[in-house]
């Protein structure tokens, strides 16, 4: 089901410092969860009443 996503070029050609696509997409996940948190954090600080 999921295999597709794995072998698509996203994983296999344009991240790869990994040669396993799994951690390639991991390591997308993290990243990419890691900047949203970034961005609320900031948000928050910004509209932050003190």
């Amino acid at each position: 089901m999921g295999r597709w996503i794995l072998d698509s070029r996203f994983f296999t050609e344009w991240i790869t410092p990994y040669s396993f696509p799994f951690f390639n997409m991991a390591i997308s996940i993290h990243v990419i969860a890691i900047l949203i948190a970034a961005l609320g954090g900031i948000i928050s600080t910004i509209f932050s009443k003190k």
